[in-house]
């Protein structure tokens, strides 16, 4: 059985509960590590200004609170298969996400029509919430 290490745990506690009980599930099946949960106000500008995101704060799902995004990685991470274990992730959280209910969005596939090569941008490590997910309760 997977356990979540220190650092996933202290992100962990920055995500929204609906994903973090998603990614509980996938962890059961395959080791990942989360790298991050909420992003602050001067870390989503500096990504954005390094190109490793496409929006300046507060627009990323990273910069709610909790947050309604995630980044994880494999564990063990091993660049020769990285695309192809974030792949499989993704298709774990999705998955996972939909039998309980949830729509997720990978960064992968941001128009989830199923096309891996017509993204602009891949984010493999992102995976989020969509709001359609969160009860209204705690959206307001």
């Amino acid at each position: 059985m997977h356990v979540w290490g220190r650092g996933s745990q202290r992100e962990l506690s920055t995500i929204n509960p609906i994903l973090v009980e998603i990614a509980e599930k996938v962890l059961q099946i395959r080791d990942i590590t989360v790298i991050q949960g909420h992003r602050d106000e001067g870390t989503q500008n500096r990504y954005y200004s390094q190109g490793v995101s496409k929006v300046k704060w507060p627009y990323s799902k990273h910069n709610t609170y909790p947050s309604k995004a995630l980044d994880v990685q494999p564990s063990p991470y091993v660049e020769e298969t990285l695309r192809e274990d974030l792949t499989y992730i993704a298709g774990l959280f999705v998955g996972v996400g939909a039998q309980m209910g949830h729509k997720l969005r990978w960064g992968g596939d941001w128009d989830r029509d199923g096309e891996t090569a017509d993204n602009g941008f891949d984010d493999l490590f992102h995976i989020e919430l969509d709001d359609e997910s969160i009860p209204e309760s705690e959206t307001s």
